[in-house]
């Protein structure tokens, strides 16, 4: 069972995953909050909730991982060149989705129009994160055991 500021550290860490930060904002001393977060991030019911949560977020949201997958793809692929024609930028109606939905900002000032594009490093940090890819590679005997644990649990499931 949670306490009500344990519940709300669940709540504030959905927003920017920043344990030391949702401590303060969920009334945690800032003095301890680093403290503090580290041990709820430890906690399995809190732990559980989180996740919980996070599912809930996802639900509601209506998106899939894949999708968000496919939009971090199109904005690492992006080209700026892509958006502009011989006599200059693209009208917007002229440009696809995939276009359009990797530009960050559009700004027009004294008769001139800068584009901004989403950030590619940014990107390319949140999909390697997400696929894994930034852990350290695992070790063929690690990569054993893992393997032996799945079948294991497979083996479990169809009895």
């Amino acid at each position: 069972m949670l306490t009500a500021r344990q519940q709300k550290f669940c709540e504030q860490y959905l927003i920017d995953l920043n344990g030391t930060q949702s401590a303060i904002r969920a009334g945690y001393s800032p003095k301890t909050a680093n403290r503090i977060a580290n041990e709820n991030l430890t906690k399995p019911d809190i732990q559980k909730k989180i996740s919980l949560l996070q599912i809930e977020a996802r639900e509601q949201a209506g998106i899939t991982k894949q999708e968000v997958i496919n939009t971090l793809s199109d904005i690492i692929k992006a080209n700026i060149a892509d958006l502009f024609q011989d006599s200059g930028i693209k009208p917007v109606n002229e440009l696809s989705d995939i276009q359009k939905k990797c530009i960050e900002s559009i700004k027009i000032y004294k008769g001139k129009t800068e584009i901004k594009l989403f950030n590619k490093l940014v990107a390319i940090e949140r999909i390697n994160k997400m696929m894994g890819w930034d852990l350290p590679e695992k070790t063929e005997s690690e990569l054993k055991i893992i393997w032996e644990e799945k079948r294991y649990a497979i083996d479990q499931e169809t009895k």
